[in-house]
């Protein structure tokens, strides 16, 4: 068995694959960071081309961690809630958020009921990473 801590290093999920991170987005700004950042680590990326489209795909088993930058385009932050609400608690606990106009009402309300870890861009690649590893082997921020 692999060390969690030893997994996040590394870039992998705690079952040994190489953590597949789900990138929700209207811009490539944090899939862009990911791809650069984990490169030597196997990261892979998932970043479909629209994310309204791709919230479909938050209940599948096929990532790891999930990083949705808000806001998200054509996606009100109740609709995105109400989603999240569906998910089971280890797929809810593997969601963070970028969190790009933090003084919207809207967005402080979804982050604040969500519970969730987010940053705020400009983020350090090796920052939004570390974060997305430690969640991938659930080890973030309980929400």
């Amino acid at each position: 068995m692999i060390d969690q801590a030893e997994a996040a290093r590394a870039g992998h999920a705690g079952n040994g694959h190489s953590a597949r991170v789900l990138v929700l987005e209207g811009t490539d700004y944090a899939s862009c960071l990911l791809r650069e950042a984990g490169a030597d680590r196997g990261l892979v990326v998932i970043s479909p081309r629209d994310p309204r489209g791709a919230l479909d795909r938050l209940p599948d088993d096929g990532w790891d961690a999930a990083v949705l930058h808000l806001p998200l385009p054509r996606t009100p932050g109740d609709d995105l809630l109400s989603r999240l609400e569906t998910l089971g608690p280890d797929r809810k606990r593997r969601v963070v958020f970028l969190a790009g106009e933090i003084t919207r009402p809207e967005t402080r309300r979804l982050l604040t009921r969500v519970g969730r870890p987010y940053l705020t861009p400009p983020v350090e690649p090796a920052e939004l990473l570390d974060l997305v590893l430690r969640v991938a082997n659930g080890s973030g921020e309980e929400g």
